[in-house]
């Protein structure tokens, strides 16, 4: 744990990996995938030094995950990468640094602290006053993933988000475009990352759109979302959070039923992530 009463470092090295043996299927798919880096993947335009930043990004995991998110359709995985590898470029994915988000960062509205019961990075996600810049929170939550992933044990690669509603309002609800533009990015730039999400303290709105909605999304990712009531850390009076079933206490915040005292201070934290190297 570091300095900054966050944990940053997996209580192991290695976890059983989220995703089933490679099929002799996938196998050729993937290969083929390989194949065509060069030609279908990175453009061309791309200067030698982005090249080899996309290549580096295009690791053996990375075109499984593509190929999985697509069904195995190699040609609609192929389009993807590409279009991800033409994001991260233009996004400048890896040119974020701390020092650009601090300002919406500074509320500790979104951060990395803790891992789960199956070793994935654990992203808390808190409404709290009208961002001041949603462009550059969107921003933040970019880095923050990196960040998460970068601190990912052996053998995993899915994150475990927590998105806390309790202090949402329709005042303080990010712009049309803003959610939008953040759902983008996650479905279509983080394909198969997502493990677990627990929405705590939704609005009955969402509730509702996603019981009218749900039969019609993929089971695989409407087993991934559960929605959590809690008041202070319970779901009801002497039951433990739903969240524990995920989660350890003590990896666990507080406010969600764990026993994690950590308090976000927003210098402290950052020195524990570049303690960590994951900044």
């Amino acid at each position: 744990m570091s300095t900054s009463g966050a944990a940053l470092k997996p209580p192991h090295d290695t976890y059983p990996s989220s995703f089933p043996p490679v099929s002799q299927e996938q196998s050729t798919s993937l290969a083929t995938i390989r194949s065509r880096i060069e030609t279908d993947v990175v453009p061309a335009t791309f200067t030698p030094p982005e090249k080899e930043l996309a290549k580096q990004w295009l690791d053996d995991a990375c075109l499984r995950r593509y190929l999985v998110a697509h069904k195995g359709n190699v040609e609609a995985a192929v389009k993807g990468l590409k279009e991800t590898v033409v994001w991260r470029k233009e996004y400048k994915v890896s040119s974020i640094r701390a020092d650009e988000v601090k300002s919406e960062a500074v509320s500790g509205c979104n951060y990395f602290n803790g891992f789960d019961r199956a070793g994935r990075p654990i992203i808390y996600l808190k409404k709290k006053a009208t961002s001041e810049n949603p462009e550059l929170n969107v921003r933040l939550l970019v880095y923050t993933i990196e960040t998460a992933i970068k601190a990912m044990p052996q053998g995993i690669e899915k994150l475990h988000i927590i998105m806390d509603f309790t202090l949402y309002t329709r005042a303080n609800s990010p712009p049309l475009h803003i959610s939008r533009l953040t759902l983008s990015i996650l479905q279509n730039h983080y394909p198969e990352r997502l493990g677990r999400c627990h929405m705590v303290n939704a609005p009955w709105v969402f509730s509702l759109f996603w019981n009218m909605f749900s039969p019609f999304v993929d089971p695989i990712t409407r087993e991934k979302i559960k929605f959590v009531t809690l008041t202070k850390g319970k779901a009801k009076e002497g039951e433990k959070s739903p969240i524990l079933e995920d989660v350890e206490e003590g990896m666990l915040e507080v406010e969600y039923g764990g026993k994690n005292g950590f308090v976000y201070d927003h210098d402290a934290y950052w020195r524990g992530a570049s303690e960590a190297a994951l900044i």
